[in-house]
């Protein structure tokens, strides 16, 4: 998953105004800036270009980072690309449900069981 952040920069803005929201626009969505928060926050951003210190993230963030450079789609949300519309309230749910005590074997079956039945 990446994130996307919107950037809204007022159409009728002139002169020095316009030229420091493009100024913020550009350092918002530069590498130095997905670098940091890749780095600071494990946060991955939709560029190919930054890079990821090692004793700065785990190994699944990175491997994620390496993944989210394959991307040839924009989904908003993983739900939003599902077939299967109940998947959200299900996967939800039990996701929920570890955090209340249920294992997440218990989890994955429940998942695994909704998926069976839209066959």
């Amino acid at each position: 998953m990446q994130a996307i952040s919107a950037i809204q920069i007022r159409g009728d803005l002139t002169g020095e105004k316009k030229k420091m929201a493009i100024e913020l626009a550009k350092a918002l969505s530069s590498e130095a800036y997905a670098s940091k928060m890749a780095n600071e926050t494990n946060q991955i951003f939709p560029r190919t270009d930054y890079t990821v210190a090692a004793d700065k993230s785990t190994p699944l963030f990175r491997e994620n980072v390496e993944l989210a450079k394959t991307s040839t789609n924009v989904g908003v949300d993983v739900f939003g690309m599902d077939p299967l519309q109940s998947m959200q309230d299900v996967t939800r749910n039990a996701l929920v449900g570890v955090l209340q005590g249920d294992s997440p074997k218990k989890a994955a079956e429940t998942i695994q069981q909704e998926i069976d039945n839209s066959k």
